[in-house]
């Protein structure tokens, strides 16, 4: 589940059941500028939006019923 309000973005990721250690695929998001940086809040890594729409998050979930949450915030450019 993926909220966008203004420059903030909330990612609320479960992985119901994992079949045999399979890997989660990368969850790709909706909503960003493809031409903007994201921080992210709980990591202090910068993705490009271009990454994350096309690519995906990679959320590192492993085991039934894992979560985690992730908060992204636009970062301003400084030209």
């Amino acid at each position: 589940m993926q909220y966008v309000l203004g420059d903030e973005t909330v990612v609320l990721v479960c992985l119901q059941a994992q079949h045999y250690g399979e890997p989660v695929p990368a969850l790709r998001l909706r909503g960003l500028d493809p031409e903007a940086t994201y921080e992210c809040l709980e990591t202090g890594e910068t993705h490009r939006g271009a990454v994350l729409l096309h690519h995906g998050l990679r959320t590192g979930l492993r085991g039934d019923l894992d979560a985690v949450v992730f908060r992204f915030r636009r970062r301003r450019s400084t030209h």
